[in-house]
């Protein structure tokens, strides 16, 4: 096995080397940049791009306190995890139960709540209620919203994408 792989790759460079410019950029669209589109997203995927995120937005916009820090990073985490909530067999729709399942009879998965409107009824709501009301720091909020971005980022990319 290791033999093939190795006069593979021999084979290779050979041939890469006897290509024109033209024709390496045409293998490299052809052969490469379809392998960068995800066929499909698990919810530990969904977490890691999350994760990155919440660490660019934290960079630039970053906040004293670890409470406050914890609560950012368990926001981003249900956040990411919230918009599958269209799907019973997903980790958070198995957690909610007939939630789930009665939302995945109302709306099909990667319909509306995979969607930009969606992001403004979530960011709306929490605006306008829990921070007004319950005093929740914005960081927290942000911390969902860059979260639930990250999961409709994280879906675009995939074969089927989002609507």
């Amino acid at each position: 096995m290791a033999g093939s792989a190795h006069v593979t790759a021999a084979t290779f460079r050979i041939c890469w080397h006897a290509f024109s410019t033209k024709q390496r950029i045409t293998l490299f669209e052809k052969v490469f940049i379809p392998r960068l589109v995800f066929i499909s997203m698990r919810s530990n995927t969904h977490i890691l791009l999350g994760i990155l995120a919440g660490s660019v937005y934290y960079a630039y916009f970053p906040v004293k306190g670890l409470v406050l820090q914890i609560l950012f990073s368990l926001a981003l985490i249900f956040g990411v995890l919230l918009p599958d909530i269209d799907e019973a067999h997903s980790t958070i729709g198995q957690k909610a139960g007939f939630i789930s399942k009665l939302i995945q009879k109302l709306f099909k998965h990667r319909g509306f709540f995979h969607s930009v409107w969606m992001i403004l009824v979530l960011f709306a709501l929490f605006k306008f209620i829990f921070v007004k009301y319950f005093t929740l720091n914005d960081f927290i909020l942000m911390g969902f919203l860059v979260g639930y971005a990250a999961h409709l980022l994280g879906d675009a990319i995939t074969v089927n994408g989002i609507k």
